[in-house]
């Protein structure tokens, strides 16, 4: 279990360094068991865009190719809208997933097809389901190197409260 915190006022995570930043695996699916508390915050942008967990297959930039889940408020307090967001080229794609209650216990999957170059990305919370297809950066390497992202709070914004995600599971595999 891993715990991420984001104090008010700030971007990142306060433990940013301690978190696991690297994985040597040639994986092509990775799931998520994870828990958000104080997500919910009146929005200040249209665009707010925050980032729950998250890869980049090296040697690419993770603005260049990467995916993403977020998350973004609702108007209704106490909920929130699960995003996933990718890196393709270097342009942004933002899909929503479904909207839940902020403390919801939310499993998320996540499948590589290096030959579409697309992820398949599945949520579940409370008994929801929602899944989206995001376009990926095809990568040639038979043994990638793969960055993790850690939560993080909002492009211009920063966090208007503490923001806390546990994560109870985290894991890679190769697909057959």
């Amino acid at each position: 279990m891993a715990v991420q915190v984001i104090l008010k006022g700030w971007h990142n995570v306060v433990n940013f360094w301690t978190k696991k930043l690297w994985t040597r695996t040639n994986f092509t699916a990775a799931s998520l068991v994870f828990k958000l508390e104080g997500a919910w915050y009146v929005k200040d942008k249209e665009n707010d865009t925050n980032k729950i967990w998250g890869f980049t297959h090296f040697p690419f930039n993770y603005k260049r190719a990467s995916i993403r889940i977020g998350w973004r408020p609702t108007a209704e307090v106490g909920r929130i809208e699960l995003i996933c967001y990718s890196y393709s080229k270097g342009l942004r794609n933002i899909v929503p997933i479904l909207e839940i209650e902020e403390d919801a216990l939310v499993m998320a999957h996540f499948i590589v097809n290096n030959e579409t170059g697309r992820v398949e990305v599945y949520a579940e919370a409370n008994g929801k389901h929602g899944s989206v297809s995001v376009p990926y950066v095809k990568y040639e390497l038979d043994n990638p190197l793969v960055r993790i992202h850690n939560m993080y709070f909002g492009g211009q914004a920063k966090a208007p409260h503490k923001v806390k995600c546990v994560i109870y599971d985290e894991g890679f595999w190769e697909k057959v």
